[in-house]
């Protein structure tokens, strides 16, 4: 005959007919007895459970549960089953285990190698943003350096404008200057004024060019005979 549960305030056997078993809200099973005595003196679960509410009699309900008389040898074939199925549930469990493994150390190799890889990455990653740092600092040096001609440029363009201003002023007065000496060369030839070396030329070449003008008026004056040519009478 199999042990029979024992309660957990008299200790005594649980037995479905002399004294049945009953288990109360937080689950706990006592005998009909003591949970009668518990519900009379207005006591709680006797394992101190957290709700720690008196026990009422609507809180307990019965549990069912019969006893069946085995034989030792039925015992053992039942206990030889429980132990294969334990047997078998460990070596399931130690496949799907080693199988875990397996796959644990492929995993672990993969992430070894992505790893690695993400190394490297992170390394040229480094490399070309330092190299990418150094060109902007040259881009922004060569930027500098390219504002400053810019400026030097427009600053020559503006100085050589102002150069072109004062010499076509300059040309313009020149002329102006070389007109008004002609003019004054001229008049003073006619006066008689001495003149300074450069309008005593254009003087004399101004005297030159009138003498000589009136030579040749002269000169066909003197040749020109308003009488008809006459013809010689030949002998």
């Amino acid at each position: 005959m199999s042990s029979l549960p024992s309660c957990g305030v008299c200790t005594n056997a649980i037995h479905p007919i002399d004294r049945p078993a009953k288990h109360i809200v937080c689950g706990h099973v006592f005998c009909s007895e003591c949970i009668f005595q518990l519900v009379i003196e207005g006591k709680s679960c006797p394992y101190k459970c957290r709700s720690g509410a008196p026990l009422r009699f609507r809180d307990a309900r019965t549990l069912p549960f019969s006893i069946v008389s085995t034989s030792e040898s039925e015992d053992y074939t039942a206990v030889l089953g429980v132990i294969q199925a334990v047997s078998l549930q460990r070596q399931n469990l130690q496949q799907l285990a080693d199988n875990n493994s397996k796959r644990i150390k492929t995993l672990s190799a993969r992430i070894t190698n992505q790893t690695s890889s993400l190394s490297r990455f992170a390394a040229s990653t480094r490399k070309a943003t330092a190299n990418q740092k150094e060109a902007l600092q040259r881009l922004g040096g060569t930027e500098g350096r390219l504002s400053q001609e810019i400026e030097r440029e427009k600053t020559l363009l503006a100085e050589l404008a102002a150069a072109q201003h004062r010499l076509s002023q300059a040309k313009a007065s020149l002329s102006k200057a070389r007109s008004s000496n002609i003019l004054r060369g001229l008049e003073a030839a006619g006066k008689g004024i001495p003149l300074t070396p450069g309008l005593d030329i254009l003087a004399d070449a101004a005297s030159v060019l009138c003498g000589k003008r009136k030579r040749d008026h002269t000169s066909l004056s003197e040749h020109y005979d308003p009488r008809p040519t006459r013809r010689r009478r030949i002998a």
